[in-house]
């Protein structure tokens, strides 16, 4: 029996719609083995995520507009580096990184937080 994580379609030629060009790392070489840009990915990701969340924890129910810039500028680079990661694995078979409508409805977010300038964690329902 296969593991739900492989995938019985064909790799996509959609990760090699994703470069390191469109993420900014100018300075990262080429040549480096797939597992060192693998994991220069998931920490941008991750970096994109949490960058975020502490300008909206540490700001009011209306941004700045530096910060409202900002917060969408890194929650875009989350959603990107997702996907990149996504296509980098499903070429491979294998079922990580599964985009979802909530990936489409984070994009929205980035783009309300930027032309609104408010604060989504104030329509969250979650509590530390």
């Amino acid at each position: 029996m296969k593991s739900i994580l492989f995938s019985p379609h064909k790799p996509s030629s959609l990760s090699q719609s994703f470069g390191a060009q469109n993420f900014g790392w100018r300075n990262c070489p080429i040549d480096q083995p797939a597992e060192d840009r693998i994991m220069q990915v998931l920490a941008t990701c991750s970096y994109g995520l949490q960058r975020c969340t502490e300008i909206l924890d540490g700001s009011g129910l209306i941004l700045s507009k530096p910060d409202a810039l900002k917060a969408s500028e890194l929650l875009v680079l989350h959603c990107k580096s997702y996907a990149w990661l996504g296509a980098c694995f499903y070429s491979s078979h294998i079922m990580l990184f599964k985009l979802r409508p909530k990936h489409h409805y984070v994009y929205h977010q980035a783009m309300q937080i930027k032309y609104q300038q408010l604060n989504v964690w104030a329509f969250t329902t979650f509590a530390e």
